[in-house]
């Protein structure tokens, strides 16, 4: 299906994407996805249409204004550790509040670990939330395994302990989970998608 969208990009070097239409019912999401025609940096014209139906879906973050050159999906992504993985509420100790060494070292590990997924815009969601605090404690995020151990790793080297405790969410680990990203700005997070191309 992807390949659908990509190979039809490949054949036009002067077209874009863009979500037309987004329509919900209970768990799924319907989309009206265009590719179309750049010339002196206005629209001019659709090369090819389809209807993309997409079924279980556990999040989105979708906006009709953004236009993007690539469609791709994926099974390892960051931001589906929270539907596959255990979660911890990872916390710390209170100074850590104040210290930019720390959160430093923590944003290059995270940063680094993010790229391995090749998302590194949803690394954010693991950084240090700096504004809750509870009994001396800094509530740091929320966040599997892997995390854990970087915040583990970089507090360990500062004489500093992290403090987790098992999140209550609840993750399907059924692991038919799939993220497609739209460029680098838009996203659906489901089971299946389908896509049936439109005739013009």
């Amino acid at each position: 299906m992807i390949k659908t969208f990509n190979n039809a990009m490949d054949l036009y070097q002067d077209g874009f994407f863009k979500i037309d239409k987004i329509e919900q019912t209970e768990n799924r999401l319907y989309l009206t996805l265009s590719l179309y025609k750049e010339a002196l940096g206005q629209t001019a014209g659709r090369y090819q249409q389809w209807l993309l139906t997409c079924s279980e879906v556990k999040e989105s973050s979708i906006n009709l204004q953004d236009t993007f050159f690539y469609v791709e999906l994926q099974q390892e992504h960051l931001a589906l550790f929270k539907y596959q993985k255990p979660f911890f509420m990872i916390m710390g100790p209170e100074h850590i509040y104040k210290n930019e060494i720390i959160y430093g070292k923590l944003f290059v590990e995270i940063q680094s670990f993010a790229l391995k997924y090749g998302s590194k815009k949803f690394a954010n969601e693991f950084m240090p939330d700096l504004d809750a605090f509870s009994d001396q404690l800094v509530y740091l995020c929320n966040g599997p395994q892997e995390i854990l151990d970087i915040y583990s790793r970089v507090l360990v080297a500062e004489s500093l302990q992290v403090t987790a405790l098992p999140h209550r969410q609840i993750y399907s680990d059924n692991g038919r989970e799939q993220i497609l990203l739209f460029g680098d700005s838009s996203y659906i997070v489901a089971e299946n998608f389908e896509a049936t191309a439109i005739e013009l």
